[in-house]
């Protein structure tokens, strides 16, 4: 289970995960909190605010690097096999492929030619780089996908510390708002709109912060990295 609210209407959920594990399956979940749903999993992953990307794309690293993943259904069921333009600079860059019908092509292995990709006696290409009878050059989504996912950037051992939450057992989530020494009362002097208030405050980042907007600036902090990677 991964990002589902505890707040929503959650009996068919309940309801399921009783006989998931009465039938002894494990449930894993991906939560930043072990609360919810979270407290009966068998294994909690304890995902960093906002780097649920970069965990899903370490997991599709892993998946094409060690082929971990249905041919069949992905040129049945998905755009895998299609194929996309490259011609950096150029009108259509990075879109597909298409004949005089506005339909998706593909490479035919069987055949070696282009064909339409929604046609069901075809035989696509998942991996490939081709040039069009137009002259330009395409290659499939797959392989695109290939050569970026494949990058030692997403593999575990480079994410791992950024996506996952390291625990400690004596103190708990690393990650965790670190406290001052001793708590003070002054006005919130945060990054962003300040909030005006007056309360208990915790040191973060060299600055007062009040304790309902002290995430606000973590989280914002934490989603940085991601854009790098969508």
């Amino acid at each position: 289970m991964w990002g589902v609210a505890e707040d929503h209407s959650s009996n068919p959920i309940k309801i399921g995960l009783e006989k998931l594990k009465r039938r002894g399956g494990k449930f894993v979940t991906v939560n930043p909190v072990r609360t919810g749903y979270s407290a009966i999993a068998d294994e909690w992953l304890p995902i960093k605010p906002g780097m649920d990307g970069l965990l899903a794309m370490s997991m599709v690293h892993v998946l094409l690097k060690h082929e971990q993943f249905d041919y069949e259904f992905l040129v049945r069921y998905t755009n895998a096999s299609w194929l996309v333009v490259q011609t950096p600079g150029q009108v259509g860059d990075g879109l597909f492929l298409r004949d005089e019908n506005d339909q998706p092509l593909i490479w035919d292995i069987d055949k070696e030619a282009f064909k339409n990709g929604m046609d069901g006696d075809i035989a696509p290409a998942l991996f490939g780089e081709y040039v069009a009878p137009d002259g330009r050059r395409v290659k499939t989504v797959m392989s695109m996908m290939a050569e970026r996912y494949l990058d030692e950037r997403y593999a575990p051992r480079m994410s791992r510390w950024n996506a996952v939450c390291r625990l400690n057992p004596s103190r708990g989530l690393r990650w965790k708002w670190r406290t001052s020494r001793s708590r003070k009362r002054s006005s919130c002097r945060s990054n962003g709109p300040t909030c005006g208030a007056a309360s208990t405050t915790r040191w973060w980042a060299a600055r007062w912060r009040c304790t309902r907007c002290v995430a606000l600036p973590r989280i914002r902090t934490a989603s940085i990295p991601v854009a790098q990677f969508t």
